[in-house]
Order: structure tokens, then sequence, then C-alpha cells
């Protein structure tokens, strides 16, 4: 089940983690996006049909 995740960058957070600073939100919202399907082989089931 697909759950998107929440990045607020006028508060500095992600899902409610507060950051230093909005490079290092950026950073870690980036290493986050690149790592979530690591190993993700799509089906039926989970693809949607």
């Amino acid at each position: 089940m697909y759950k998107p995740t929440e990045i607020d960058g006028t508060n500095l957070t992600i899902t409610g983690v507060r950051f230093p600073a909005l490079d290092t939100l950026d950073r870690t919202a980036d290493a986050i996006g690149s790592n979530m399907f690591r190993g993700f082989l799509a089906d039926a089931e989970n693809a949607g049909q």
C-alpha cells in the first residue's frame, strides 16, 4: 500500500521529523525517494491490476 511521505519545506519536516536546515531536508528527502523502491518488483497484485 502506497502512502505519500509528507514533506514540509516551510517547517523543515518530513513526516513530522524536524530538520535543522533546508539543504539537510532536501538531501534526506532525495535519499528516501531514491531508496524507497529498491528491490521492488511489480506484479499484478501491487501494480493495481
